[in-house]
């Protein structure tokens, strides 16, 4: 997948280091979440689940509404989320996605693995 793939599951596991690879009780929302996440933790998240995307922009659109479901509220613009790059005043409201654990960001990872 890539270079950037690689840094920004370098980037996870390093915060999940930091967090001591405990299991932690909070979890980032599933409402609005794709189907195939709840496929793939039924699986017992198994590395070599693959789901079925027929329609690879269809799952991109089920991606991004979930991740604006996840997504800090302040960040919303008439109701849509900016796509846009955080500045270093605004890090600390993101607390929200700062979710480590087998509940936690690895899912948002997953799905763009599979996107």
């Amino acid at each position: 997948l890539g270079k950037e793939w690689q840094d920004i599951v370098g980037l996870w596991f390093l915060r999940e280091e930091e967090n001591g690879f405990s299991p932690r009780q909070k979890f980032l929302l599933a409402k609005l979440r794709p189907k195939q996440i709840g496929e793939w933790v039924g699986r017992a998240r198994s590395q070599r689940y693959n789901p079925s995307i027929k329609n690879a922009a269809r799952f991109g659109e089920s991606v991004w509404t979930w991740w604006q479901h996840v997504y800090p509220a302040w960040t919303e613009q008439g109701g849509k989320v900016e796509k846009r790059e955080v500045s270093a005043v605004e890090a600390d409201e993101w607390r929200t996605l700062d979710v480590s654990s087998q509940n936690g960001f690895i899912n948002v990872l997953v799905c763009l693995r599979w996107w």
